[in-house]
């Protein structure tokens, strides 16, 4: 069950927190409180950013040479800012330092600060969240995962768990099928793959079935930032501590805190209260609460890396918005009561970065040089994040279905 967030969240300036509703007046009514003079400027950003949005879903899923030559009329902003970054439209827009600081704030929901990330993928995410408005899956993102999984049984389909696929069988240039960890081998015409493209071309499918075009093109991609997360328990009083179930503490500037976590320290944490929406996520009286932090990819590989440290740094980030957090916590995963704070490191969490040049048209097709094989999720098109990859999900199965291909991503039926 889907519950609408609202306030969407909250950004921590050192002594100062600003909420940010959902609803597009209120949310452009609190910047104009923050800074009156930025007050046209932000609200003109957000239609640039509505204009984007609603190209987006226009723009074909199969792009053709006729689609490609009618970019400058039917999609006229997409084609114009295709390669302007984020910071190029807040130079044009902003002007008071807080404003640019809050509204950045989710840059690592991008994984780039503003002088990297492409404007598109952020411009699209603010317009689908304060236009359309931000939803917690009731019962956490296992609901949903759980509910795809019923929809795929309902049609016959059949879910295994609890074991990988070893090797994708390629047989002159076509696949033939899966071969499971546990021995198992399926049979299939057609295979789609949403794990990790490097691990799909690199360990899944034997190096001379691949043409050695696009394993370049696989090498030329740089992996987005990572994520180190804390699941932590808490017997303080959360919901009177905290406005909104997503504060950013953000004590840089974007630019800042992209610097201090690209060496693999923390320069701003998401501090995620999914109890304020979903009670029933803990025992009475107390509160689910998660620290997230973006890192670069190689921290977890590296052995020099601090995990004590950056749990430390983390947690003290976050007491910013929760104080005394440290020491109230009552439960970890997998640690029972009481314990350590254990760090969770995850791989790119968005596939490939988001410059201007890797988003969208940009990112690794569908459809793969293995007739059969098809790619699916954040490390193709059209961009990384869950919307990203439910858009992703339908792209490919419009495109291996041969249904509505040449129409815009909405409506969703096939």
């Amino acid at each position: 069950e889907p519950v609408a967030l609202d306030p969407f969240y909250a950004v921590q300036l050192d002594d100062e927190r600003v909420v940010l509703p959902g609803a597009r007046e209120a949310h452009l009514d609190a910047f104009a409180k923050l800074s009156p003079r930025d007050a046209p400027g932000i609200a003109e950003l957000f239609s640039i950013y509505d204009q984007s949005y609603r190209e987006i879903l226009a723009v074909p899923i199969s792009l053709g040479l006729r689609d490609l030559l009618g970019m400058p009329i039917k999609t006229p902003l997409l084609f114009a800012k295709r390669k302007a970054t984020l910071a190029r439209l807040l130079d044009a827009h902003i002007r008071d330092p807080r404003v640019r600081r809050v509204h950045t704030a989710l840059w690592p929901y991008i994984g780039l600060p503003p002088s990297r990330m492409g404007f598109i993928p952020f411009g699209a995410m603010m317009a689908s969240y304060v236009g359309e408005g931000a939803y917690y899956c009731r019962g956490g993102f296992q609901a949903l995962a759980d509910a795809l999984a019923n929809g795929v049984t309902r049609h016959g389909g059949e879910v295994i768990l609890g074991t990988k696929v070893a090797k994708i069988g390629v047989r002159d240039r076509s696949v033939t099928g899966v071969m499971l960890e546990s021995g198992q081998h399926v049979e299939a015409s057609f295979v789609i793959s949403a794990g990790d493209a490097r691990e799909t071309f690199k360990q899944l499918i034997d190096a001379e079935a691949v043409p050695k075009r696009y394993r370049r093109r696989l090498e030329r991609q740089t992996p987005s930032m990572s994520a180190c997360l804390l699941h932590l328990g808490t017997d303080l009083d959360v919901a009177s501590m905290l406005a909104a179930q997503i504060t950013m503490v953000t004590p840089y500037s974007s630019e800042q805190s992209y610097a201090r976590s690209a060496p693999g320290s923390v320069g701003a944490v998401s501090v995620t209260a999914p109890t304020l929406t979903d009670p029933a996520r803990a025992p009475e009286g107390e509160h689910t609460v998660v620290v997230s932090a973006a890192v670069p990819i190689e921290c977890g590989e590296r052995p020099a890396w601090d995990v004590r440290k950056v749990t430390g740094e983390m947690l003290a980030m976050a007491e910013k918005a929760l104080p005394g957090l440290s020491s109230r916590i009552t439960f970890v995963p997998g640690g029972g009561p009481a314990k350590e704070p254990r760090l969770r490191y995850l791989g790119p969490i968005y596939g490939w970065a988001l410059p201007p040049n890797k988003a969208a048209a940009y990112r690794l097709p569908h459809e793969s040089p293995i007739h059969g094989l098809w790619l699916c999720g954040h490390w193709t098109q059209p961009a990384g994040g869950i919307w990203g990859v439910v858009a992703s999900a339908i792209q490919t199965a419009r495109l291996l279905l041969d249904c509505n291909k040449h129409a815009g991503l909405l409506p969703l039926a096939l």
